[in-house]
C-alpha cells in the first residue's frame, strides 16, 4: 500500500505491505526521506508509527496519513531490521532541500 498524500502534506518516502502484526518496507522513494537518510531498508518492518502499535491496532490504522505530514514535521518509528532488535527510527523532512534528517 504506497503512502497516500494530500495536498500540503509530505511523506517519509517508503512503500509498505501489511500482515497482522508489521508493515515491511516494500520500497523506498528514490531521492525520499528514507532513502537519503539511510535510516530505512527494503525489508525492515515497521511496528510502531507515533505510537500507534501496528499489530494491537491492524486495520484501523490510516498508514498514509500517519507516514505523512507537513513539511519539517516529525514522524516517530519503532523499526526492526531482519536479524536485528527493534529501534528507534525519527525523520524529519526538510523539503527545501529534498533531505531528511533524525
Amino acid at each position: 500500500m504506497p503512502e497516500r498524500l494530500s495536498e500540503g502534506r509530505v511523506g517519509v518516502g517508503v512503500e509498505v505491505v501489511s500482515d497482522e502484526r508489521r508493515l515491511e518496507v516494500k520500497r523506498l522513494q528514490p531521492g525520499g526521506p528514507s532513502a537519503t537518510s539511510g535510516k530505512l531498508k527494503v525489508g525492515d518492518s515497521i511496528l510502531k508509527i507515533d505510537g500507534h502499535d501496528v499489530a494491537r491496532e491492524g486495520d484501523s490504522l490510516d498508514v498514509g496519513s500517519l507516514l505523512s505530514g507537513t513539511p519539517f514535521s516529525r514522524v516517530s518509528l519503532l523499526v526492526a531490521s531482519p536479524n536485528s532488535p527493534p529501534r528507534p527510527v525519527y525523520m524529519v523532512c526538510d523539503v527545501l532541500r529534498g533531505r531528511c534528517s533524525g
